[in-house]
């Protein structure tokens, strides 16, 4: 297993389990009220900044693991990453289009900032998971 298709499934394990957590923790926190009265500031922002921090350890992890390994991408770990690039990132502009729906729409900042950020999570595990086909099964010819 390369360097990248390690780094893949690392990143799809920290994004959905830190959004998970998220998840968790914002309805603990409205108990049982209203889920727009619920403060998910702090949570949002405790996912992002522990996503991050566990992306970095992770990934400086994978890369002393490996050292024996050229951790530099070669011509097929870039054409899996562009394929699979190419083919999550419309659930990203839709998702894109669903938030600006919801603003005009002046929905509450909660269905707002959770609808992206649920997008981004969905967008982001659908790139890593097409990372990870894409080494195991191949680039499609398309």
């Amino acid at each position: 297993m390369s360097y990248e298709e390690k780094s893949a499934w690392l990143n799809a394990t920290v994004f959905t389990g830190v959004y998970g957590w998220y998840i968790l923790d914002v309805l603990a926190l409205s108990d049982g009220a209203a889920l727009v009265d619920t403060p998910f500031l702090w949570s949002m922002i405790w996912a992002t900044i522990a996503s991050v921090v566990l992306l970095m350890v992770g990934n400086i992890g994978i890369a002393i693991a490996s050292r024996e390994e050229k951790p530099k991408p070669d011509l097929r770990d870039k054409t899996v990453f562009r394929s699979a690039t190419y083919s999550s990132h419309w659930l990203l502009y839709g998702g894109g289009v669903a938030v600006i729906a919801l603003a005009v729409m002046e929905a509450d900042l909660f269905w707002i900032a959770n609808l992206m950020y649920f997008t981004m999570w969905c967008a982001s595990v659908l790139l890593e998971s097409l990372r990870v086909v894409f080494y195991r099964r191949g680039v499609p010819a398309w």
